[in-house]
Formats: C-alpha cells, structure tokens, sequence
C-alpha cells in the first residue's frame, strides 16, 4: 500500500487504467484528462490536433472560454450549431 502513496494522483490513475485494460474492465466514462474542459457537456478531446464541427457528432453543447476548437464561431457559448 505504501508504493501507491508514493506515486502521484496522475500515475494512479494510469494506473487504474492499465490495470482496468489488462483485467479486461470496461468503463463507458471516459478518462478526465481525455476531455477538453472547454466543453464541459461532452467529452471532446483536447487540441492538438485541431478538430472541426464535422469532425465530432455532438450538435449545440456548451462552450466555455478558452474555446481552443473555435466550435463556438458567434461566441454565443454554444458550439456546433449548423
């Protein structure tokens, strides 16, 4: 129990991951370092690379600053509406 108070809060969680893979447990939430925090409804990955509304299928999802996909092009904090 000591070694995993000696690792920091991220490798844990990789940790929990790779073990998570490796016994074959599945999970439909995704990982939080996978998700921009842009877009806190849906779970966009963070840029690079730089993705566009036809890249991704989510439609009309909150957008907060900064908006580094540019969904938001009115800046009406709403991303992808046409």
């Amino acid at each position: 129990m000591r070694h995993f108070a000696a690792i920091g809060l991220r490798q844990s969680k990789h940790l929990v991951i790779a073990l998570s893979i490796a016994l074959g447990v599945t999970s439909s939430v995704p990982a939080q370092d996978a998700c921009e925090p842009a877009y806190p409804d849906v779970c966009i990955p963070p840029a690079p690379p730089d993705l566009d509304c036809g890249d991704i299928e989510e439609r009309g999802f909150r957008v907060l600053d900064p908006d580094p996909h540019r969904f938001d092009r009115d800046h009406d904090g709403v991303g992808c509406e046409s």
